[in-house]
């Protein structure tokens, strides 16, 4: 019941990542798929933040589920999601006053800057969503359904996917349209 959908999930991650690279390539160019890799570090450090709250959060919640204190579990929740939104402004104001630094260190080649900034910027407003979101999904096995995490992430995927398209081929946007993808 809980083993898997947990694969699946992070299966689905995995192998999101890759179709989303070979995807962003064909549309665009080898180039393109660099600046999408030189930009991993972000979204690893999304996934740090998301997993470390979202498994310890969800620990809590299952253990005080357990010994039948829903307020408490409830508060755990609660603390767990506020922690997430609280974490996701501060990045999202760091990585705004500091993108050019961080891009620049990220991105050695100055003739690539002008289109891996945007992407950036994309992504960073993207943690908005992506952290809280992913804590919410985290706690859905401590819930009883590991499942609905499952679905959600598998669409989400499938939503990047076809947004790439969509974005890079329809609207011309670029790799922009990679970032505009995956916040969508």
């Amino acid at each position: 019941q809980y083993l898997i959908p947990t694969m699946i999930t992070y299966a689905a991650l995995s192998l999101n990542e890759f179709v989303d690279s070979l995807i962003v390539s064909n549309l665009i160019n080898s180039d393109a798929m660099s600046l999408i890799t030189m930009a991993s570090p972000l979204v690893t450090a999304y996934g740090v933040v998301y997993t470390l709250l979202g498994i310890g959060g969800s620990a809590l919640y299952a253990i005080c589920s357990g010994r039948h204190d829903i307020k408490k579990a409830d508060s755990v929740f609660s603390v767990t999601l506020i922690t997430a939104s609280i974490v996701s402004v501060i990045i999202l104001l760091g990585g705004i006053l500091f993108l050019n630094p961080m891009t620049a260190s990220m991105c050695k080649a100055p003739e690539y800057r002008p289109m891996f900034l945007p992407y950036c910027r994309v992504l960073i407003i993207s943690v908005i969503f992506i952290i809280p979101l992913q804590v919410i999904i985290h706690f859905l096995p401590a819930l009883g359904r590991p499942g609905i995490g499952t679905l959600i992430n598998v669409i989400a995927n499938v939503i990047n996917l076809l947004m790439d398209y969509v974005y890079i081929r329809f609207f011309s946007m670029g790799i922009t349209g990679a970032a505009w993808a995956i916040l969508t």
